[in-house]
């Protein structure tokens, strides 16, 4: 029963304008990457089974719309456009 697993890795860079050029913005919010596991297997000359998880980080992510969070008791509610939320 041989079983065939590869790996692949992939990194990207986000080139479009900063929808907010008024926050600051790093470098490191550009970039993004893929984790894949390959793990496959032939059963036959007409059949063959890949099965392929995947994981897919961004490391800025912003939220839809900006809304009231309701994470931690605060005596105002917090308002953010991104991520990185303020302290209450």
């Amino acid at each position: 029963m041989p079983v065939s697993i590869s790996y692949f890795g992939s990194m990207v860079v986000n080139t479009l304008r900063w929808q907010h050029p008024e926050r600051t913005n790093y470098f490191s919010s550009r970039l993004g990457y893929v984790h894949q596991l390959l793990i496959a297997r032939k059963f036959g000359e007409s059949f063959s089974l890949q099965l392929s998880p995947s994981l897919i980080h961004k490391n800025l992510v912003p939220t839809w719309p900006i809304k009231t969070l309701p994470l931690r008791r605060c005596r105002r509610p917090v308002q953010t456009e991104c991520t990185r939320y303020p302290e209450c």
